[in-house]
C-alpha cells in the first residue's frame, strides 16, 4: 500500500475526537466512510490509468495532442482530473489552466522586482 494512503488511513479522525457537529438525526457514522481509500497520482501512467484506450486519450488531452508523455508528473493535475472524472473537458480545462500558470510564472521570472525609494 502506498505510504501516503497508509498515513491517510491512520490519520482518520475517531468519532470521539471529531470537532464536527451534525444535523439532528445525523452522526459521525453518517459521514464517515471507513472503506474510502484516496487515489494517489502515479507517474507511471500504465499504473495510474490501467485502461490503454483511456490512458492514450488522457495523454493526448494532457500533453497537447502527443501520443506519449516522458514527464507526466508535469501534468499530474490534468491526468488526475481525467482519471477520476472520465471527463475530457474537465481535463482540458485543467491542462489549459496549468499552461497559463506556467507561462505566467515564466514571464514574471524575467523581471527583477525593484525596491521603492523609501527602502
Amino acid at each position: 500500500m502506498d505510504k501516503y494512503v497508509t498515513m491517510f488511513i491512520s490519520d482518520q479522525v475517531d468519532r470521539d475526537d471529531s470537532l464536527f457537529t451534525y444535523p439532528t438525526g445525523k452522526s459521525y457514522h453518517d459521514y464517515n466512510d471507513a472503506s474510502f481509500t484516496p487515489i494517489m497520482f502515479n507517474k507511471d501512467l500504465t499504473v495510474f490509468i490501467p485502461d490503454a484506450t483511456k490512458r492514450q486519450n488522457a495523454i493526448s488531452i494532457c500533453n497537447n495532442g502527443a501520443t506519449t508523455d516522458s514527464n507526466p508528473a508535469e501534468r499530474r493535475e490534468c491526468y488526475y482530473d481525467f482519471a477520476l472524472t472520465d471527463n475530457a473537458e474537465i481535463a482540458r480545462t485543467t491542462a489549459v489552466a496549468g499552461a497559463i500558470s506556467t507561462e505566467t510564472v515564466e514571464i514574471f521570472s524575467r523581471y527583477t522586482l525593484l525596491k521603492s525609494p523609501s527602502q
